[in-house]
């Protein structure tokens, strides 16, 4: 009897050491780059919307068209246009002015759609060429299931797989620039915002309330923020990242993460919140360390873990 117990014991402990932890993320893969094994893997060859991770082919494009990343590039009304945002939303308003460097550097850390935006339509070939070039770099890297069809991640129509996120994040890393702009935590811009109001005043002629606009010119500082908490730990070495979200993508992440010394790409596509999707990442780097699940209690005990709970 005792013999039966302990081989049925046997039996559980290999089942859950073998077991994969239940993810979120309707799509997931996580990859050693450097041996190419599939560590864990979910639908991950189903083309779906991938929203603002589309910004990381954005930013291929840019570091691989050799252009001059100190030239000043004014955020102008057809950046708002192409992004369907209005002048009231917060981030770069029409006249501010950035460097190439500086709006690639926000469209990473901050995931700013302007700032993508503007870089396309800058670019030599316009905006509709950057699309162009866009796919024709998916196709060079044998993304074979990826379209965009712009280059912020707004629409629904740009599409890929987690399977063909890994060929993308396999050239973006060898690009240290755009791995090192993804991680960024903060950055700010002292810049020049021109205000204008109404200035109220008494008709000397018949004593009537009448008004004039008036613009100065103000100096502030602007602040720009990570999109991703986890970069705020002291245990996690991320050499990339992007998150995204639109309704029809969910929340995505894609990080290059080293483990036990090794380059893992991970890509979670179409969580249910942000704090879901930290916790799956959580997940998936916990299994690649120790190739055990992470019960709750374990879970709990880890900073990345009590620092995503943290409201």
């Amino acid at each position: 009897m005792w013999k039966y117990l302990a081989l049925c014991a046997c039996f559980i402990i290999a089942g859950l050491a073998h077991a994969e932890p239940t993810l979120n993320a309707k799509h997931a893969i996580v990859v050693n780059l450097e041996t190419g094994e599939v560590v864990l893997s979910k639908n991950e060859i189903e083309a779906v919307p991938i929203a603002s991770i589309t910004k990381l082919m954005t930013a291929l494009v840019i570091a691989d068209s050799n252009l001059d990343m100190t030239e000043e590039i004014e955020i102008t009304r057809e950046d708002l246009k192409n992004t369907n945002e209005s002048t009231r939303t917060v981030g770069l308003f029409p006249g501010n002015t950035f460097t190439r460097e500086e709006l690639l550097l926000v469209a990473l850390m901050s995931s700013s759609n302007r700032a993508a935006a503007a870089l396309a339509r800058t670019h030599p070939v316009g905006y509709e060429g950057f699309i162009e070039l866009m796919n024709q770099k998916a196709a060079e890297l044998g993304m074979y299931n990826t379209r965009y069809v712009d280059p912020t991640g707004l629409y629904n129509d740009n599409k890929s797989t987690a399977e063909d996120l890994v060929k993308l994040m396999r050239a973006v890393i060898a690009r240290p620039m755009i791995g090192r702009f993804s991680t960024e935590v903060v950055y700010k811009k002292e810049t020049t915002v021109t205000k204008r109001w109404k200035q109220y005043f008494k008709s000397k002629k018949d004593g009537k309330t009448l008004y004039r606009w008036v613009t100065s010119n103000q100096n502030i500082t602007r602040y720009f923020g990570t999109t991703n908490r986890l970069l705020l730990t002291d245990d996690w070495n991320i050499y990339l990242q992007k998150t995204g979200f639109i309704r029809a993508a969910g929340y995505c992440l894609t990080m290059v993460v080293n483990i036990n010394g090794d380059n893992h790409a991970i890509v979670l596509l179409n969580t249910t919140n942000q704090k879901v999707r930290a916790i799956d990442a959580i997940k998936a780097k916990y299994w690649v360390e120790y190739h055990v699940v992470p019960t709750t209690k374990t879970l709990a005990s880890l900073s990345a873990y009590r620092l995503v709970n943290k409201r």
